[in-house]
């Protein structure tokens, strides 16, 4: 069976790709530029801009599986066009596609954040769904919008889909790109500023391994939350560190002065009408908590992900700090 994967350089779609692989599929990755592209196992490329009005003819044509990782994943602007392009017209212009070519199965690849948060004592759980973003944050409001294209779909057009709904996600064997950069700063600093707010972050080996789970037992239609264990960003920092078996300064960064920041940048941004991948909102988001549940993976698709000391120690074993 063929599997076309999007974004499949980047840092959850490589590793879906080797996973997708190792199960038995042909690959076949999607691509604008193919020059950077260098995999261990064979990898059928085309060269597509997602965002085109019309997709090539036969980009779909013979292909089982879509797994659509191809995300822009900035969390701080409120205005950006490429990003509802990237992160919205793509998945319309992929199903599409997978209805005129009858592909058996498409995979979204969205994020927890389109479900509402909860608390430690009760996390947040697929069936509590967002309408917007409470922050009004344009990356999460671009994937609600994907999600409900990919929805309509199964309801209208009897597509198979299933949405996987990643925390944060960290690849320890890829350095410093996207969600890493957390990870990173944490290893390379002895001074960390943190808020006061927590996360839940995830494994990318993990999420891949259940998103190839999913081809075969997922629940049509329905969508599965990804996490792992939830901490405030202080506990992750110290986390790290224990790891890294060293210390550093831990200043907590006061919901006020983040606040302020955060406006300052909005105005510039509401002002320059750039985007800018900070803004009040998200000051919002990092004093506040995003906590999950993922019994719901677990229950359907066996996901039981690692604990997150070893995707740190794999990160320092693999890094040049």
């Amino acid at each position: 069976m063929k599997a076309l994967i999007t974004g499949i350089s980047g840092l959850l779609g490589s590793r879906v790709a080797r996973d997708a692989y190792e199960a038995g599929y042909e690959i076949v990755g999607v691509s604008r530029n193919i020059s950077n592209l260098k995999f261990e196992f064979p990898v059928k490329t085309k060269i597509q801009d997602l965002t085109d009005d019309t997709l090539r003819d036969d980009l779909l044509a013979g292909i089982d599986i879509v797994i659509h990782c191809a995300a822009d994943t900035h969390m701080g602007s409120f205005h950006n066009p490429n990003q509802n392009l990237l992160n919205t017209k793509s998945v319309k212009n992929l199903i599409d596609s997978s209805i005129k070519f009858n592909v058996k199965r498409f995979i979204l690849v969205s994020s927890a954040n389109t479900c509402i948060p909860g608390v430690k004592n009760r996390p947040g759980t697929e069936e509590n769904k967002l309408e917007v973003s409470s922050a009004n944050l344009n990356y999460i409001n671009s994937k609600i919008k994907a999600e409900r294209i990919v929805l309509s779909a199964f309801q209208n057009n009897k597509l198979d889909v299933i949405i996987i709904n990643p925390t944060f996600i960290l690849n320890p064997l890829i350095d410093n790109q996207s969600s890493n950069k957390l990870l990173d700063y944490c290893l390379r600093n002895s001074i960390l500023f943190y808020p006061r707010g927590g996360k839940n972050v995830v494994d990318a080996r993990d999420v891949s391994k259940a998103i190839i789970a999913t081809i075969n037992n997922g629940e049509v239609g329905g969508n599965y939350i990804l996490s792992n264990k939830n901490y405030t960003y202080k506990e992750f920092f110290k986390l790290v560190l224990k790891e890294q078996k060293r210390r550093a300064i831990l200043i907590p960064l006061p919901a006020s002065l983040l606040l302020l920041f955060g406006g300052i940048l909005t105005m510039i941004e509401y002002v320059t009408r750039t985007p800018i991948n900070f803004n009040l909102n998200s000051a919002k988001l990092l004093n506040s908590n995003h906590y999950y549940d993922y019994s719901k993976a677990a229950k359907h698709l066996k996901f039981k992900p690692r604990d997150i000391h070893d995707t740190i120690k794999t990160k320092l074993d693999n890094a040049e700090l």
